[in-house]
């Protein structure tokens, strides 16, 4: 939404700025009525953000959790996807601040080589605010999963996502 918004916004502010001529805008979309066209036709960027940040709330998504990405990867297929399943296995599934989703096959599901799958981790911000929770949580399953599935052939990444403000 944000990317959208900020690319028609550029567009339309470069329309007719190159002469003295008035410039148009037309934009051919199958969803007139989507936030971001909105938005950007009213040039709005206050309705644009409001807007994200409840789609962010509902959905569980930063800025109102932590967002960890696991990526288990092996050049066989079915030990990255048995790996996946213990490493997750190993996560909590009950905790009321985290959500586990996965694992689950990303959009490139062998990249080099390597067979990958993911898990998504989240922790609300509201109920874990130094992330602490989340933080011992992955610490534990990732020593479980070392002291009892660790494999050579089987490698374990792990990335948090810090994309959360929007600018």
């Amino acid at each position: 939404l944000e990317r959208t918004f900020q690319l028609l916004t550029q567009v339309a502010g470069r329309a007719g700025r190159a002469t003295s001529m008035h410039g148009d805008v037309i934009i051919q979309t199958a969803h007139p009525t989507h936030p971001a066209i909105i938005a950007s036709q009213l040039q709005d960027y206050h309705l644009m953000y409001n807007d994200e940040l409840q789609h962010r709330r509902e959905a569980v998504y930063p800025p109102y959790c932590r967002f960890v990405v696991i990526e288990v990867s092996s050049s066989d297929l079915s030990m990255a996807e048995m790996h996946a399943q213990h490493l997750c296995f190993a996560l909590p599934r009950n905790h009321p601040s985290l959500l586990v989703l996965g694992p689950t096959r990303p959009l490139l599901d062998r990249l080099r080589g390597q067979y990958r799958r993911i898990i998504v981790l989240k922790s609300k911000k509201a109920e874990d605010p130094s992330g602490s929770i989340l933080r011992h949580a992955m610490a534990v399953a990732l020593q479980h999963y070392r002291d009892h599935h660790a494999h050579s052939k089987v490698r374990i990444t792990r990335s948090e996502e810090h994309t959360s403000q929007l600018q």
